[in-house]
């Protein structure tokens, strides 16, 4: 700078001189003058700032967060200024400063002004000394915005730099007084400091500097701060420019459940209910603003299924799920009328409606909610001591069925898991009561993929009752396949099965199909009441056991009152050690009592009308109506009773036998005492085959109490191959032996009542004894084929 340079010169002469006389009045202009250099190069660097500073306030669509003033030498020189998200920006306003080097603190000098001017336009434009700032084609530039020739769409014009001539950058362009610089006078340069141009000649006052002395009004509203610009009539401050910038005030939402006063902890997981409608109330620096310009929406993430749709006009959120997984992240986020945006998470759970007790059960009214149970379930939480109920009709059509998923089908997810393998079960273990309602649509496709363990549920856990619904749709897969469960270890009662259920082997020889049954594949636990009235099948290269009602009953396993209506096919190839059918269950390891079937039963090889093998405790009070047909070993109750005990069962079904085995009324094959049956069915089989009109084999066991007869009068023997000659069934020839008169053995009814007293009283296991007693059919219609029927009792 020139006038720097001269003073550096005249110090410099004056030092060498060497002069002793007294130059304080020489020193103090010196330093005024040097302090008046640094305040130039000062006010150059605050009114720069104050220019990019002007531009963000204008253009911003940020929040004011806070003011604080700023001091030099304990003078308020100016502002800083916090926003919400962008960075803070300092302005600067001044006194009007020093007058140069010939004169005192006075009037403004012609150092140049910059500022901005609204137009009818609505934007903001710079402007030099009060005339517009114009590039230069001639347009004035724009402060906000899009700045059209000086920028792409969408961006701001580059803010006005102004510098001294002994300031600028080597490099740049100087488009006045022929490109020669001048270090005294301003530059101004609108293109980001490429161009330059000199717009006075002098370095006199700086004056204001953009803004107005307390320019800078934070305190008057709660809404916003206001910024005054300095112009050209600072005596005059009512006509100039301002801004308003509205101040942060915690633009928001409240939540709250719909029905509910108290506002959600946005930090706590949010139990869902199916359909659940949360109520928001808008929060911030302006009601109507936030009422009538705020946009909200909603989202759910962090999870498959879940939806979020905001309704502006009734101010809710509603929430909905297919219950794919267990929770999830409801996303809020609100959006203003200048396009500021703000986001809030609550995150959200699964819940059933209810309390879970046995006063308060969690109801269930929808598919997804029963979706929603499985997926829990499968997550291992079991439920134990809690309590579940229907409250309407349940159509599974929704997420499962042959259609979805374009024709694909979508599979079921039955409640629990069984990997019986493996050993891996999680199990259901509270209480599931349809009452009497119907769920419908089920859909299980698992026969191509080889599934395992399919049903409605998977796993009934020892803790766990399952009561009271009628159930529809088809199943299939490899083995323990069902309709209400793949596995049974609680107590299921009061169900019906309308749910057709297919067991299919693989194609590897060797492997199996089975446990298959219309309640349950497996039972180790207490089956009650329950009805099977679909058709249950198994096919493969070994297809064993399958039931009307289970397809085993294992060791704990009982089954009581229960019965079946439907058919039972077993068909594939298989040995006389497999394909067991039966019409309640395909084995039986324990208890099996009061239990009916009427539908017809065949399979590849031991079939039986109740049951296709028995090992197990007991057989009491069980009637076959139905026609039973099997390759290998087959009897009107059992196929093959070899331990345990079977009394006060009746047959009156016709038993079949297509291979060169053995066939009887009431059973195919035995070496054990049976008490009080009787069969009036049919016995039929090939040359060679071992038919008896009670037993088809005998080894040994005492049936004297037994009966048999059939209507139009048979050939056959009671025992077709007898290898103990011993106490056989009597038969009923209608004269000298008859079914309800006579003496002594020879009345069939009297007779057969008598051993089961014999029986009762001999039984020191109250669960082993006999809970029936036969009378007479007063039905003249089917008194011929089912002379005697079976009455229970409330005292053994």
């Amino acid at each position: 700078m020139r006038l720097k340079s001269y003073l550096l010169t005249a110090l410099t002469a004056i030092l060498l001189a060497g002069c002793n006389c007294d130059h304080t009045d020489l020193w103090k202009k010196i330093n005024s003058n040097a302090d008046r250099i640094k305040a130039l190069e000062k006010w150059q660097e605050e009114v720069n700032s104050n220019l990019a500073s002007l531009q963000q306030l204008l253009s911003t669509t940020d929040y004011i967060t806070g003011v604080t003033p700023v001091t030099q030498s304990g003078v308020q020189v100016g502002y800083t200024i916090q926003f919400l998200h962008t960075a803070p920006i300092t302005i600067y306003n001044g006194e009007k400063g020093e007058s140069g080097a010939q004169g005192e603190k006075g009037e403004a000098g012609s150092t140049p002004k910059i500022s901005v001017a609204q137009q009818a336009d609505g934007n903001w434009y710079w402007t030099l000394n009060g005339e517009p700032l114009k590039d230069e084609a001639g347009n004035a530039i724009q402060a906000n915005g899009t700045q059209g020739e000086q920028g792409e769409p969408g961006t701001s014009a580059p803010a006005p730099q102004i510098l001294l001539g002994s300031s600028l950058p080597t490099g740049i362009t100087i488009k006045t007084d022929g490109g020669a610089k001048n270090d005294d006078a301003w530059y101004l340069s609108v293109d980001n400091k490429v161009t330059w141009y000199r717009i006075n000649g002098t370095d006199g006052a700086d004056g204001d500097v953009l803004f107005a002395k307390n320019g800078v009004d934070y305190t008057t509203s709660t809404d916003y701060v206001t910024f005054t610009l300095a112009d050209n009539t600072p005596d005059d401050p009512a006509d100039n420019p301002t801004l308003r910038i509205p101040l942060y005030k915690g633009i928001g939402i409240t939540l709250t459940l719909q029905g509910s006063a108290t506002a959600l902890d946005l930090t706590q997981p949010l139990n869902v209910i199916q359909g659940n409608v949360l109520t928001y109330t808008l929060t911030g620096s302006d009601a109507s603003v936030m009422q009538n310009d705020l946009t909200v929406s909603a989202l759910m993430a962090d999870g498959e299924g879940w939806t979020a749709k905001a309704d502006r006009a009734t101010k809710t959120i509603t929430l909905s799920s297919t219950y794919t997984t267990l929770s999830a992240t409801l996303v809020v986020m609100l959006t203003d009328n200048k396009d500021f945006s703000r986001s809030y998470t609550l995150p959200v759970k699964f819940a059933f409606e209810g309390k879970g007790t046995a006063a308060e059960p969690y109801l269930l009214a929808t598919a997804q909610a029963l979706k929603g149970l499985a997926t829990i379930v499968n997550a291992k939480q079991n439920y134990e001591g809690s309590h579940f109920k229907m409250t309407r009709d349940i159509d599974l059509a929704d997420v499962c069925g042959k259609d979805l998923n374009d024709g694909a089908g979508i599979d079921w997810t039955p409640i629990g898991y069984a990997d019986y393998d493996n050993d891996i079960y999680a199990s259901f273990e509270g209480t599931f009561d349809g009452d009497g309602h119907t769920i419908s649509g089920l859909y299980i496709n698992g026969v191509s993929k080889g599934k395992n363990a399919q049903a409605l549920f998977s796993y009934i856990g020892p803790n766990a009752t399952v009561k009271n619904f009628t159930l529809k749709g088809e199943v299939s897969g490899y083995k323990y396949i069902s309709g209400i469960a793949a596995g049974n270890r609680g107590t299921i009662s009061g169900c019906t099965n309308q749910c057709i259920v297919l067991a299919n082997s693989a194609t590897e020889e060797g492997e199996d199909a089975g446990y298959a049954g219309g309640i349950t594949g497996e039972n180790d636990g207490t089956i009650i009441d329950c009805h099977n009235e679909a058709k249950i099948t198994a096919t493969g290269n070994y297809s064993s056991p399958i039931g009307g009602i289970t397809g085993s009953n294992y060791d704990e396993g009982i089954i009581i009152n229960c019965t079946n209506s439907a058919t039972i096919l077993s068909e594939g190839e298989s040995d006389a050690n497999d394909g067991y059918a039966g019409g309640i269950s395909g084995k039986n390891n324990n208890t099996i009592t009061g239990c009916t079937n009427t539908g017809n039963v065949t399979g590849i090889g031991c079939v039986g009308g109740i049951t296709a093998e028995t090992k197990g405790d007991i057989i009491s009070g069980c009637i076959n109506t139905g026609d039973i047909t099997g390759k290998y070993t087959v009897g009107g109750i059992t196929g093959s009773y070899m331990y345990g005990s079977l009394i006060a069962c009746y047959n009156t079904g016709n038993v079949a036998t297509t291979g060169s085995s053995y066939a009887g009324g009431i059973v195919g094959t035995t070496q054990k005492d049976i008490t009080a049956c009787y069969s009036t069915g049919n016995v039929n089989g090939p040359s060679g085959a071992s038919l008896g009109g009670a037993i088809g084999s005998r080894d040994g066991g005492e049936q004297s109490t037994c009966y048999w007869g059939i209507p139009g009068g048979s050939s056959l023997n009671a025992i077709g191959y007898d290898n103990d000659s011993s106490n056989p069934p009597v038969k009923v020839d209608g004269s000298t032996v008859q079914w309800t008169a006579g003496s002594g053995a020879d009345n069939a009814l009297a007779t057969m009542n008598a051993a089961i007293d014999t029986w009762n009283a001999n039984q020191t296991d109250t669960s082993l004894k006999c809970n029936y007693k036969y009378e007479a059919n007063s039905d003249a219609a089917t008194g011929a084929r089912t002379p005697l029927v079976l009455k229970a009792v409330t005292t053994p």
